[in-house]
């Protein structure tokens, strides 16, 4: 397991169980994977993009999208430390009782994300496949969570801001080979919606289906 990731597991742990200060954790984050670079035998660019939108009642529904840019360090054929970036946002929309001019007006709860991800992301098969499958799990870090409820037609909620911290991480998917180093990689990715530790409770998943292209240098 390359080193990087080993010691994030460690920073996690100590982040999880401490009051230690979170951005400095990042700061350690960003020097061990920028120190990484030397090891690395090449270096993968990837952008992607998600959108759902699901209609659960008649005027309801749920619509969420993100942009995700990424950079992967490449040890060998099998294993990679991907360190990536989310912007995201994600809105309910439920009808209300409200009437104006003979339109209903939805009560509309929207989230607007931020994340930080390391990831170790494990590729099956070797270089000359066409498909490869992979499997990643990591951290990431929330650095930011802001919940805005409006009715349509009404002044909006002060905004809610959310705890940050650090979350699970994990994913699946396949790269499809394009050209020697352009690859379409398409995945699923889920951590949990809100810290382990000065979060919620009992904290929910947060799931998200992305494809996009990758660039291997």
């Amino acid at each position: 397991m390359p080193e990087i990731f080993f010691w994030t597991l460690q920073l996690t742990q100590i982040c999880y169980h401490s009051e230690m200060n979170k951005s400095f954790l990042i700061q350690i984050i960003f020097a061990l994977a920028f120190s990484s670079l030397s090891k690395a035998q090449f270096i993968e660019l990837g952008g992607s993009a998600s959108y759902k939108k699901t209609n659960f009642a008649p005027g309801a529904y749920d619509q969420s999208s993100s942009l995700t840019a990424s950079m992967s360090y490449i040890f060998d054929e099998m294993s990679a430390v991907e360190l990536s970036y989310t912007n995201g946002v994600s809105k309910q929309s439920v009808p209300t009782n409200l009437v104006t001019n003979g339109v209903v007006d939805n009560h509309n709860t929207t989230v607007f994300y931020e994340l930080i991800g390391l990831d170790l992301v494990l590729t099956m098969g070797s270089a000359d496949w066409t498909i490869r499958p992979y499997i990643k799990a990591g951290t990431a870090f929330i650095l930011r969570k802001r919940l805005i409820d409006q009715i349509e037609n009404f002044p909006a909620s002060p905004p809610d801001d959310e705890p940050t911290g650090f979350v699970p991480s994990a994913g699946f998917g396949f790269k499809l080979t394009l050209t020697k180093s352009l690859s379409l990689k398409a995945g699923v990715e889920a951590w949990t919606s809100a810290p382990l530790v000065g979060g919620q409770s009992s904290p929910s998943m947060d799931v998200s289906a992305r494809a996009g292209l990758s660039w291997l240098f």
